[in-house]
């Protein structure tokens, strides 16, 4: 793996505090470091998980953080996550940012489709 400098220690220090914070809650991670990028993908025991992009050609460098929804065991078994009460894209300076949707995202239920069905339970009643 071929260090990038300080873009590649401040992902690794969100890392650090992911783990940290909800280590129990982790299925899997993969981690790529290019020259222009680095990228983090996490999956939550819940079946939703992050990828964390920091792009290194900003001073500081910001992070594009996508919320998954896991289909299947595979690391490229996902897709945006839909129909959840946390929207699927974020673009975010801090890493504290990114601590506090790693939370949110590992506090999902496991069926992630808590929000749809309020939702078409309203529906429901009001038909």
């Amino acid at each position: 793996m071929v260090s990038t400098g300080i873009g590649e220690e401040k992902l690794r220090a969100v890392f650090r505090e992911l783990i940290k914070h909800i280590g129990p809650q982790f299925h899997m991670i993969k981690e790529e470091v290019k020259p222009q990028r680095n990228r983090l993908l996490v999956r939550f025991t819940n079946g939703f998980g992050l990828e964390i992009l920091q792009f290194l050609d900003e001073e500081p460098p910001r992070f594009v953080v996508m919320v998954l929804r896991f289909l299947g065991p595979g690391t490229d078994d996902y897709k945006p996550a839909q129909y959840i009460p946390i929207p699927e894209a974020h673009w975010l300076r801090r890493p504290e940012e990114i601590l506090a949707l790693g939370h949110l995202v590992a506090s999902l239920s496991a069926k992630g489709t808590d929000f749809k069905e309020r939702e078409n339970r309203v529906h429901k009643k009001v038909a």
